[in-house]
C-alpha cells in the first residue's frame, strides 16, 4: 500500500486520474483564514507560526523507483495566496468579503467555494477536458459529518461516481470515515456497492501541522478523497488502518518534534517520509 505520507502532493497532481478508478479506493492510496484550534501541548502557540513547506520521500508504485516531491505554501501578509508543487505552477487562492477561500485556480483546474450561512457547504471543482467534482457537506456543531460527493468524468470513457462519507469523532480528532460508493447507470439511475470501506485512525498528543492551513482548503481535500478529512484533527495520526470486505491493512507512522511540539519530519513504512518547515 502506498504511504499516506505524500497525501497532499498525491491529490494536488493526481487525484483526478485515481479517483476514476473503481478499485483505487481499497488500497487507501490517497491523502487540504487559520483554523484557531491548536492543541496547547507545550510550548508556544501556533499564532505567530505558519506552514511553509513540505518534503516527502516515497516509492512511486507505477515505476518501483524512489522519488522525492515537495509542496510550498505561499503567503501575503500571512494569508495563503498560492502553493507550488515541485517549483511548477503555482495555484492560485481567492477569498470573499468574510476572508474565506471562493476560488483556488491553475491551469489545469478551478475550484468554486459556496458558503450557507458563513459555512462550507459545497465545492465544484472543473478539470478542463476530463471531469467535474461536486462535493457538499453536512455539519454537526461545526464538525464535518458527512460528505457527498459526485464525479462526473469525460474520459477515458463517460462515467458519474458517486461517494459518501461518514465521520466520527473523537473528541478533536477524527477516528473513522465510513465510505460508501456506486456508479450511475446509463439511465440514470445509481448503483451502489453494498461494501463499506473503512479507514480509521489512532493520533498522537502533539499540533497537527494542517492546523495552520484554512480549514476550508482541507475541506476541499476531504471532498476527493475521505482519508483527507483526518487533517481536520488537532493532532498528528500515528497508526491508520483501511478495512474493506473484511480485511484490513495497518500502516503505522512516528514523529520527531520541534520545541513548539510540532512534527519536523513524520516516517512511516520502509523509508517513507516527510519532512515539514515552518516560518
Amino acid at each position: 500500500m502506498k504511504s499516506f505520507l505524500h497525501i497532499l502532493t498525491f491529490l494536488f497532481s493526481a487525484v483526478f486520474l485515481f479517483s476514476c478508478e473503481p478499485g483505487r479506493d481499497e488500497n487507501g492510496d490517497y491523502l487540504f483564514g487559520v483554523i484557531q484550534n491548536p492543541n496547547t501541548d507545550g510550548g508556544g502557540t501556533s499564532a505567530d507560526r505558519l506552514l511553509k513547506s513540505m518534503t516527502s520521500h516515497a516509492m512511486n508504485d507505477d515505476t518501483g523507483e524512489w522519488e522525492d516531491s515537495d509542496i510550498t505554501y505561499n503567503y501575503t501578509d500571512r494569508k495563503l495566496v498560492s502553493y507550488t508543487e515541485n517549483g511548477g505552477e503555482p495555484t492560485l487562492f481567492t477569498y470573499n468579503g468574510s476572508n474565506k477561500i471562493s476560488n483556488l485556480s491553475s491551469s489545469r483546474q478551478n475550484a468554486d467555494f459556496e458558503y450557507s450561512a458563513g459555512t462550507l457547504s459545497k465545492i465544484t471543482t472543473t478539470i478542463a477536458g476530463f471531469a467535474t467534482i461536486t462535493s457538499n457537506f453536512t455539519y454537526t456543531d461545526a464538525k464535518l459529518t458527512k460528505t457527498i460527493s459526485i464525479q462526473e468524468y469525460s474520459v477515458p470513457i463517460a462515467s458519474k461516481v458517486y461517494t459518501e462519507t461518514t465521520y466520527e469523532y473523537d473528541s478533536e480528532n477524527l477516528v473513522k470515515a465510513n465510505l460508501r460508493a456506486g456508479f450511475y447507470l446509463p439511465n440514470g439511475e445509481l448503483e451502489m456497492n453494498p461494501e463499506t470501506q473503512t479507514f480509521s485512525f489512532e493520533y498522537d498528543a502533539k499540533k497537527n501541522p494542517y492546523q495552520l492551513l484554512p480549514k476550508e482548503f482541507i475541506l476541499f481535500l476531504s471532498g476527493i478523497a475521505p482519508q483527507g478529512a483526518a487533517y481536520l484533527s488537532a493532532n498528528n495520526f500515528t497508526k491508520f488502518t483501511n478495512s474493506v470486505g473484511g480485511f484490513s491493512d495497518i500502516t503505522t507512522y512516528t514523529y520527531i518534534y520541534d520545541e513548539q511540539n510540532y512534527p519536523k519530519e513524520m516516517k512511516g513504512e520502509d523509508n517513507e517520509s516527510t519532512k515539514f518547515e515552518y516560518q
